[in-house]
């Protein structure tokens, strides 16, 4: 997913949508901690993106020596990696969350993720994987696509996977820009991935991804009766609240620095990230 597609489809929490209720106080609600790192309040919660973990160019290609690094931190930081449906639960005020939470998501079905995953299996680590059902043992064929194309996963694979713990979310059938399609397509799209998952893998997906992160209120509409819960692409943490059709995520590509994610993840690295979305919101303003 190209950075500047991701700027474009930048949404907040939309009022209209199931999962905010303004005015009201959820168990959710963060409030502030003594010893919070530079007074954040808690509990902070991180939803990280990936997409390819392999040698390549661009921000959708994290290598796996960054990865292995990345996770290890993760793994002395004292964080709680939780499963993305927990977030969820929690920004609707239903149940709790730990103080320091972390869920773990991928985009696309990737093959290079099945190595990866044994390494997320040897920390404990529960992850995402956001599937392009009609792609699934074939290669990527959408715009932003690699030249020559990366491999995605094939259902056998992804059947090995959920053994190992990895959820699978909807990810549509071609991965294209969902606000650019007729309504019909639109319903194949998001209902058909649902369909698909369910068909291959025994198991009825909760989550979505949209391609992009491009969404309009219609389409996250449509998302919301097919899916539990969908991850966007806003630059941010989610919230007690919040639209839990639109969980905000951290790109791990900003932070294939070790000692800026080491400093992100003690929780010094506030002022990096509103940086960044100041940044994301002058480019949208721009475009």
């Amino acid at each position: 997913m190209p950075p500047d597609l991701h700027d474009r489809a930048g949404i907040g929490d939309n009022p209209g949508k199931r999962g905010y209720h303004p005015g009201q106080r959820h168990r959710g609600d963060r409030v502030m901690a003594a010893g919070s790192p530079r007074g954040l309040a808690r509990p902070i919660v991180n939803v990280l993106m990936y997409h390819s973990i392999a040698d390549g160019p661009g921000p959708t290609a994290i290598s796996p020596a960054v990865f292995a690094r990345q996770m290890a931190a993760l793994a002395r930081s004292g964080c709680t990696v939780v499963p993305l449906g927990q977030v969820a639960d929690w920004m609707r005020g239903n149940g709790s969350i730990p103080e320091r939470a972390v869920a773990i998501t991928f985009d696309d079905g990737f093959a290079d993720f099945i190595p990866a995953a044994k390494l997320l299996v040897g920390h404990g680590f529960p992850a995402t994987m956001f599937l392009v059902s009609g792609c699934m043992g074939g290669h990527e064929a959408w715009q932003g696509a690699f030249t020559p194309p990366r491999a995605i996963m094939t259902w056998a694979d992804a059947r090995s996977l959920m053994a190992d713990g990895v959820e699978f979310g909807g990810h549509t059938i071609t991965h294209p820009s969902l606000p650019a399609l007729e309504q019909g397509e639109l319903m194949r799209e998001i209902v058909g991935s649902r369909d698909a998952i369910e068909a291959a893998l025994g198991v009825t997906p909760s989550a979505f991804a949209a391609p992009y992160g491009a969404v309009t209120d219609a389409v996250r509409g449509e998302i919301a009766n097919a899916y539990d819960c969908a991850v966007g692409t806003v630059l941010d943490r989610p919230r007690g609240g919040g639209d839990v059709h639109d969980i905000p995520r951290i790109e791990m590509h900003y932070f294939r620095d070790a000692a800026r994610w080491e400093e992100f993840l003690a929780g010094r690295g506030e002022v990096r990230l509103r940086v960044r979305q100041t940044l994301r919101r002058l480019r949208r303003r721009l475009s």
